[in-house]
């Protein structure tokens, strides 16, 4: 199974200034439940948003096999696996579920090899200057949500939507 996972406002948005500018224990609690022991991969950005706050080690998300999707082939990171193009990345991820965990740019470029997506909506705009509102209607005309939840304490909507 290829899922995606990510957090959006009311605006499609998921990023202001290279990080997610929202901060739900509840939605990071569900982020490790939903990830945990399975591959993640990400771009460059979001590789070096989660490793700014999680500083060098040698797992970047403890529990789970990290890889940067990346032009580079340059590119050296700590705690996770470079590949270049989205086939080399599902290929090194195995056989197992697996996750993209962004951020904008990846989501497009994997968007179409995904069979599940995970989308929480996060009440409010954050003012975001990262958008994936072409992502977000791509998921509605070519998936089905086949489950939605919402959080009373928080307001966090959490929905799951399955390849038409």
């Amino acid at each position: 199974m290829r899922s995606m996972i990510v957090a959006i406002d009311e605006t499609c948005g998921i990023g202001k200034g290279g990080v997610t500018p929202w901060h739900f224990k509840e939605d990071m609690q569900f982020f490790a439940k939903t990830t945990k022991d399975l591959p993640c991969i990400m771009g460059r950005k979001t590789y070096e948003e989660i490793f700014s706050k999680m500083g060098v080690r040698d797992n970047l998300l403890p529990g789970r096999k990290c890889i940067v999707l990346s032009r580079s082939n340059t590119l050296v990171v700590s705690g996770a696996t470079v590949c270049q193009y989205p086939e080399e990345a599902l290929k090194f991820a195995g056989h197992s579920e697996k996750f993209v965990i962004g951020g904008g740019e990846i989501y497009r470029l994997m968007l179409e090899h995904m069979d599940k997506v995970y989308v929480t909506k996060v009440p409010g705009d954050y003012d975001c200057d990262t958008h994936i509102t072409d992502v977000i209607d791509t998921i509605e005309s070519e998936f089905f949500q086949t489950t939605e939840y919402t959080s009373e304490k928080t307001g966090l909507k959490y929905c799951t939507y399955i390849r038409k």
